[in-house]
């Protein structure tokens, strides 16, 4: 079963359930390079999920997570580059990106992704915390 909520944005991020009962939640996180100053604007880059385990799910963005149940999952979607200014409005998309995950019960994995600035590499990391089964 797959569940996706999702959340108002604030500064700490999701508020996930204190007990995932089991289930594993995956939640886009930050950018390993938050928006940013660039060229009279300011720089948004991120991941946007799409696509689970092959099958087409409601895009996933920052500050919103998905509970699946353990095991392995393909994740894909597509890395953006976003610039914004008074005079400037870039949307840039990037490749399709994807990652192959093995979750763990009771476990919050963030993906984060990283764009360099020449906008031709996106690169996803994992970090994996553990909530304690209550």
């Amino acid at each position: 079963m797959v569940s996706l909520v999702g959340l108002i944005a604030c500064a700490t991020g999701p508020q996930l359930p204190p007990n995932l009962a089991g289930q594993s939640a995956i939640v886009l996180g930050f950018t390993t390079s938050s928006a940013m100053p660039y060229e009279g604007g300011t720089l948004y880059t991120g991941f946007t999920l799409d696509t689970l385990d092959g099958t087409a799910i409601t895009p996933l963005s920052r500050y919103e997570y998905l509970l699946v149940a353990p095991g392995v999952h393909q994740l894909e979607g597509t890395c953006y580059w976003r610039l914004r200014g008074n005079l400037r409005f870039e949307d840039d998309i990037l490749e399709r990106g994807s990652l192959v995950l093995t979750t763990q019960p009771d476990v919050v994995y963030t993906i984060q992704s990283d764009i360099d600035e020449y906008k031709n590499q996106c690169r996803l990391n994992v970090v994996e915390r553990a909530i304690s089964a209550h």
